[in-house]
């Protein structure tokens, strides 16, 4: 958004549309912390209320985040992978949900080029958004003037497509979209 002007094509996956009034209170709520309790302290609060109902779809559950693929073995080394996984600090959260902020605002989508090709793409069943949230993420894009969008939601796939038990298919399709796009320039 801020630096877009050379790009020649957009692909956001595993994006929504997140609540403004939400994302203010998490936002509120991460800043207070922080300087009450320091930024590097892990609030199980922010945590529960961010990442806590992610996986609440996927009943019974494996591990805490099934949540990311149907395939087991994708979640097993997410899971076994020790940069992967646990708590979010205060000030990371401040972080996350002031830059969701800042690229939900309707005026930071109008500065995405309007003839800029854009891809959303992801999962119908990510509790992230899924099919809902990258509806009104695509609805927001083209009633922003950005025509040249498409909009690819995979059957009960979840949050990591590129992870999914129907990876190489999601591999080729975003592989033909960029080439479609790119007028095969390789």
């Amino acid at each position: 958004m801020r630096h877009g002007g050379n790009n020649a094509a957009l692909i956001l996956s595993a994006s929504t549309l997140a609540s403004q009034g939400e994302l203010r209170i998490g936002h509120a709520i991460a800043k207070f912390l922080a300087l009450v309790s320091g930024r590097r302290k892990v609030s199980k609060f922010l945590n529960q209320m961010g990442l806590g109902k992610f996986n609440n779809k996927f009943k019974p559950s494996r591990t805490e985040f099934d949540w990311l693929s149907r395939d087991k073995d994708e979640v097993d080394r997410y899971v076994a992978d020790p940069l992967c996984g646990g708590l979010y600090s205060n000030q990371l959260w401040h972080d996350l949900t002031g830059g969701i902020l800042e690229i939900t605002l309707e005026t930071a989508i109008r500065s995405v080029r309007a003839d800029l090709p854009i891809l959303i793409m992801g999962g119908e069943c990510d509790p992230v958004g899924g099919q809902r949230g990258m509806t009104r993420l695509a609805d927001t894009y083209r009633d922003t003037g950005h025509d040249n969008l498409t909009l690819t939601i995979y059957p009960q796939g979840r949050h990591e497509m590129l992870n999914e038990t129907n990876r190489d298919e999601v591999t080729m399709d975003v592989i033909d979209w960029i080439n479609l796009q790119l007028g095969n320039r390789g």
